[in-house]
């Protein structure tokens, strides 16, 4: 079962994979939804997945593993910004939720840091969870640690890619549009109709060449 979980601050999704109790995260957004929904269904998180280093995708990361003493999984440039302000971009938080969703909070939020990962991978990392395979592609161009995750070559978890209705943000300070062209942008390309997207903002739908927002 997937759950999505969106950040009623940053528009950001969560999900729990949950597999008869047994769960799996992936970019943990907000602790007390996160919190509530595990205890909803009496589950236990044992994994941390990322899709790349933006504090929206972060934010209840270092709450969870004090939480749970649960390892994380990430590339190793997301792995490395996780550490820095400037480069998990929450040193501008309030100013990227504001253009994200035009709502400029009352509430600042401060900048942060977090550890790095606890298992990080260069290109490719695949790894079995729950009879599940799951396979980690490093795809740089909106961030230099963005990768997405193939789920039994069946769902894919596409971080700030194959949003629906968006074409990918590649204006950040730390985006690159020649990565993504050289890199990312034939990789999505080549991804079969049909394909489950979960992508890190809206919501979830299935792949067509003319839903495929490159």
């Amino acid at each position: 079962m997937i759950t999505a979980l969106t950040s009623n601050t940053t528009t950001s999704v969560c999900y729990l994979l949950d597999e008869h109790s047994h769960v799996l995260l992936i970019d943990p957004n907000d602790f007390r939804q996160i919190q509530d929904t595990l205890l909803s269904f009496g589950g236990r998180p044992e994994l941390i997945l990322l899709t790349h280093e933006h504090f929206d995708h972060i934010t209840a990361l270092e709450e969870v593993r004090e939480s749970w003493q649960i390892p994380v999984i990430a590339s190793r440039c997301c792995s490395g910004a996780l550490t820095e302000e400037s480069e998990n971009l929450s040193n501008i938080y309030d100013l990227f939720v504001y253009f994200r969703t035009g709502f400029l909070s009352e509430v600042r939020h401060e900048a942060f840091r977090c550890r790095p990962a606890d298992i990080v991978f260069d290109e490719t990392y695949s790894f079995r969870w729950q009879d599940h395979l799951f396979e980690l592609y490093r795809c740089p161009g909106h961030s230099p640690g963005s990768c997405v995750i193939l789920m039994d070559q069946e769902v894919l978890f596409s971080g700030d890619y194959l949003i629906p209705g968006e074409k990918p943000n590649l204006s950040l300070r730390t985006s690159c549009t020649s990565d993504y062209e050289a890199v990312t942008r034939p990789w999505l390309s080549r991804l079969p109709d049909g394909l489950h997207i979960y992508p890190g903002h809206g919501s979830p739908y299935t792949l067509t060449k003319e839903r495929n927002s490159l």
